[in-house]
């Protein structure tokens, strides 16, 4: 929803939050690292109202500030009672979104860089032609949020973190820069309001999936939510929308296909080469081959 306590609420200085490490983010009262919020206004952390609440206490003893901000960069407002999708006039959200973001692709590269130092040559895995090697990534994997009956697509997105290959692709993948409307930020959608349309014209489905893969790979963060790929999963396939059962085996189609398409564009592939890591991996041939009981040899 737009929230209209977002000018009032967000004043945080960035440049003091370039220091804060986002995966170390410990509840003030009780010391949980499950559900970490932080507030907008001084940057205290506190849990959720789904540990011990202290998030919502924070808010109860200080009323002008009421948004906060968790691991994810989802925001929320205990005023509205609701995520909110707007920002300021000068984007300060926003700006704090790709501050964490920036510093956890940094920690996520330093981590694969000295686990790819220390990984003995036996845990290589082969290629294909018994040549090529591919490093093993282990991830610590992380849970991811419901956003209502998103069973199907988390138990997807869990499936395909899982495929070594498919995950170190993803995790080496340079993040794309987003376009942005003018004025516009990055959205998020509710359940009284679908995706915000400002930005879904212009995200990327590759862009989130990288984002999604390497927060499943994070060591130490509180669970992922993937509301902003869910956004773009609206865009690019209506008939997901909304927020009924839907078949996980036709939203892992559609996922791959549109996945494949969109990296095929990034490529800018020729049409004599139409591979990427989804038809790599996803992808075979059939091939028919018919005999005859009679004239076999004019076949």
């Amino acid at each position: 929803m737009e929230c209209p306590h977002v000018n009032e609420a967000v004043k945080l200085d960035l440049e003091k939050l370039k220091l804060i490490n986002v995966s170390q983010w410990t509840c003030e009262d009780c010391r949980s690292r499950k559900s970490p919020w932080m507030c907008l206004t001084c940057a205290r952390i506190h849990c959720g109202r789904y540990v011990n609440a202290h998030a919502l206490s924070h808010y109860k003893k200080e009323p002008s500030h009421c948004v906060c901000l968790d691991q994810s960069t989802a925001v929320f407002c205990y005023q509205c009672d609701e995520f909110v999708i707007n920002d300021t006039p000068s984007r300060h959200v926003e700006r704090l979104r790709q501050l964490i973001a920036d510093r956890q692709e940094r920690n996520q590269r330093r981590r694969m860089a000295i686990k790819s130092e220390e990984e003995p040559a036996r845990k290589k895995l082969a290629g294909v032609n018994g040549e090529q090697t591919r490093d093993v990534v282990k991830c610590n994997r992380v849970g991811l949020r419901n956003l209502g009956n998103t069973c199907f697509m988390n138990s997807v997105l869990q499936s395909l973190s899982n495929i070594k290959e498919f995950t170190v692709y993803f995790m080496r993948m340079p993040s794309f820069e987003r376009c942005r409307e003018k004025g516009g930020g990055h959205g998020y959608h509710t359940r009284q309001k679908g995706p915000h349309e400002n930005i879904e014209t212009c995200s990327s489905l590759v862009e989130e999936v990288r984002k999604c893969v390497c927060a499943l790979c994070n060591e130490g963060a509180s669970p992922h939510s993937p509301d902003t790929l869910f956004a773009v999963v609206w865009r690019v396939v209506p008939r997901f929308r909304g927020y009924q059962q839907q078949d996980a085996h036709e939203f892992l189609r559609y996922l791959l296909d549109k996945l494949h398409s969109e990296l095929l564009e990034y490529a800018k592939r020729s049409d004599s080469s139409r591979q990427t890591i989804v038809s790599g991996i996803f992808g075979g041939q059939l091939r028919s081959e018919v005999k005859g009981t009679l004239y076999t040899n004019l076949l």
